[in-house]
């Protein structure tokens, strides 16, 4: 939760620890949650490797403990020969630990749309300009490799929208990061511009897969960053 294009990292070790507990302690079930928190502004496509992940650990453990996910993912749930889709999953899906700064249940590129900055969720460490470059390779990758892509599902056209305006809104973090940091970024009236942009395709994005129900809230979200801005 808290985040655009998941936690990857930390969702694959609280997955893994949950199965070995739960199968030390004799459990009969596995349960994994999705959660939204401020917005639910991730998509839906940004949970998928950990379903996976979960799927093959409560199931079978230490067979599964070191899968490959990328592969299974391409190969099994987006059925994408160029393997292109699975990639930019997991590297957006692990965009968030390149960034310095360190967040309680939250990733640092979200916590910049939240306003007040944060809404309370504590973030420490420091980022840098040579980290936010980095960050900005691998958006400006994972969008060639959204574009290269070919998976063989019926929605993966709708997928591969979805998370290049998820990646799109983690970018926009990056700059408002920057420019809360010091660091070069754009001008005000550029992050106004690009928020508003964000804002009108996040609309119909949601409306892609998911009910008017929770629009209105997960917008004002956004829009509160934008009257900050004004």
């Amino acid at each position: 939760w808290n985040s655009l294009l998941g936690r990857w990292p930390n969702a694959r070790a609280n997955l893994l620890d949950a199965a070995r507990c739960g199968l030390d302690a004799g459990a009969c079930g596995y349960l994994i949650t999705d959660w939204g928190d401020n917005g639910h502004l991730q998509p839906p496509i940004a949970s998928l490797a950990p379903l996976l992940y979960g799927a093959c650990t409560s199931w079978c453990v230490e067979t599964n403990a070191d899968l490959d996910v990328e592969a299974a993912l391409g190969s099994l749930a987006l059925r994408d020969a160029t393997g292109e889709l699975s990639r930019a999953l997991i590297e957006l899906g692990s965009i968030y630990t390149e960034v310095g700064l360190t967040a309680f249940n939250a990733s640092p590129l979200f916590l910049p749309l939240l306003v007040p900055i944060g809404r309370g969720v504590r973030a420490w460490g420091e980022t840098s300009r040579e980290r936010l470059a980095r960050v900005h390779e691998i958006l400006d990758r994972a969008g060639a490799r959204l574009r290269d892509a070919r998976p063989d599902i019926d929605d993966g056209g709708r997928t591969r929208r979805e998370l290049a305006q998820a990646a799109r809104l983690a970018r926009h973090g990056a700059w408002r990061l920057a420019r809360a940091t010091g660091l070069d970024g754009p001008s005000d009236a550029e992050l106004l511009e690009d928020l508003d942009a964000c804002v009108q395709e996040q609309r119909s994005v949601w409306r892609l897969r998911s009910r008017e129900g929770g629009l209105a809230d997960s917008i004002e979200r956004l829009e509160r960053a934008a009257r900050a801005d004004a």
